[in-house]
């Protein structure tokens, strides 16, 4: 099942492998991305929950600054710069929509590879 309707997809999922994925090769910028993306997440009932300005605000920091800190410590890039929300060549939604797919991706595989690992132990 894909939410994306098919136009969108046709046009993202290029972007996705051959832009977005390689310039997300070492496992800690994956990392602080997955944790940027949760974080997101949580961040968005609780600060709805409470309704305070400074929580609503906080959001973009919340969801956006674990990645950028990523890129600028483990993979630097000199042709994007480490700030990749300035790029003008692909629209920055399609940067957090790949933040969320690549979170729910590794969730999903690692679900996946426990579920295994336990059916294996109990076969045992």
């Amino acid at each position: 099942m894909n939410l994306l309707p098919k136009s969108f997809r046709s046009r993202f999922y290029p972007f996705y492998n051959e832009v977005y994925l390689p310039e997300h090769r070492d496992p800690r910028t994956v990392l602080f991305h997955v944790i940027g993306t949760v974080m997101g997440l949580v961040w968005i009932p609780f600060a709805t929950f409470y309704l305070h300005p400074i929580m609503l605000v906080c959001f973009p920091i919340i969801h956006g600054l674990p990645g950028i800190l990523a890129h600028r410590l483990f993979e630097r890039n000199e042709e994007v710069g480490d700030l990749r929300i300035n790029r003008k060549d692909y629209p920055n939604l399609w940067f957090v929509i790949a933040n969320h797919i690549i979170t729910f991706q590794l969730v999903f595989y690692f679900s996946r590879r426990k579920l295994h690992e336990n059916n294996e132990e109990s076969v045992r």
